[in-house]
């Protein structure tokens, strides 16, 4: 399940929560959402999503390239932040992949295993940023 919360009003950022599998599929679902926000939203906003609730991400490095690709040709707006919260060393060092891939662009993206890292980074107080809070809409169901 995908979750999505636009806090983008009081706090400037968007949140995204992943459960269960991450997709090659389920990612377009995701950034057809952020790009329409994105054009919602000129000024730009900083974003946060949390992997600490993933069971697998099945996604090739041709892949992963493909994304970080879209997100570099696609994204106009200013500079921005996308904080990624993965918990373990697997997600982890996929997510440096794209943070490596991503560079340079607008999007400055950065992978945290603590808490703490990224929401001092995004410049936003750690409760703000707790995921499972209410408020999150459903995107998309993958099973």
């Amino acid at each position: 399940m995908i979750k999505l919360k636009d806090n983008i009003e009081q706090s400037g950022i968007a949140m995204l929560e992943i459960e269960g599998d991450l997709t090659f599929e389920s990612l377009q679902t995701i950034l057809e959402k952020v790009e329409m926000m994105e054009a919602a939203y000129p000024n730009g906003f900083n974003r946060f999503t949390d992997l600490s609730h993933l069971r697998h991400i099945t996604l090739t490095s041709d892949e992963i390239w493909n994304i970080s690709q879209r997100r570099q040709m696609m994204y106009k707006g200013p500079l921005v932040k996308s904080a990624i919260y993965a918990c373990n060393s697997l997600m982890f060092g996929m997510m440096r992949i794209y943070t490596t891939m991503m560079d340079p662009s607008l999007i400055d993206v950065n992978v945290f295993y603590n808490l703490d890292e990224w929401a001092h980074w995004l410049d936003a107080p750690a409760d703000l940023l707790q995921v499972g809070q209410k408020g999150f809409e459903t995107l998309c169901m993958n099973e």
